[in-house]
């Protein structure tokens, strides 16, 4: 049912292996993105405007102690890529902040933490642990998706970014992926 979704995100993980390794996704309904710059910890005026693969060559190569946050807008939402580590996203204080409608992470590390969450209007409305899915607590309508996405299996990268696109109907695409993107470099927390 779900399988053109979740191959899609398969086949875009391929074909850009530098956000493979650790990453969060954040996708903000309802603010503006001075806004959600400021909940990440930056400053707009701080802020450069780069590509994917440039915001990673300085974090890796000239300033390889900082975090790298890339926001863009993708019709309504402001989406918040963060390659490399992806753990402002995931963190409440941040995720609550931002979520003035609703916000929804996607978190994963090589250290091993996964998650996925939802927030609506600063609340946690539902939390995932992607190492070890469970149907306890979820919402009895997310309950299906994730059976159908078969989150419990290993590699799920993909219909985690799935689930993703299900509840907020952005698609990540590599047009999306290979534009511009405001770009914030901050002091690892």
């Amino acid at each position: 049912m779900y399988g053109e979704v979740v191959a899609h995100y398969a086949a875009l993980l391929e074909s850009w292996p530098q956000l493979d390794e650790g990453m969060g996704v954040t996708y903000v309904e309802g603010s503006n993105r001075d806004t959600v710059v400021r909940a990440f910890g930056g400053d707009p005026a701080d802020a450069m405007i780069l590509a994917i693969d440039e915001a990673i060559d300085v974090a890796l190569v000239e300033r390889p102690s900082v975090d790298t946050v890339l926001v863009c807008e993708v019709g309504e939402w402001i989406v918040v890529v963060e390659p490399l580590s992806g753990y402002r996203g995931e963190s409440e204080p941040v995720l609550h902040a931002v979520a003035g409608v609703r916000a929804v992470n996607v978190f994963w590390s090589i250290a091993g933490p996964a998650s996925f969450t939802v927030a609506v209007a600063g609340e946690t409305a539902l939390w995932l642990d992607l190492n070890n899915p469970s149907n306890d607590g979820l919402p009895a309508g997310v309950v299906p998706l994730v059976e159908a996405l078969e989150l419990a299996d290993q590699d799920w990268y993909a219909p985690a970014l799935a689930l993703a696109e299900i509840l907020t109907g952005v698609r990540l695409t590599d047009e999306v992926l290979a534009g511009k993107f405001t770009v914030l470099l901050l002091a690892k927390e």
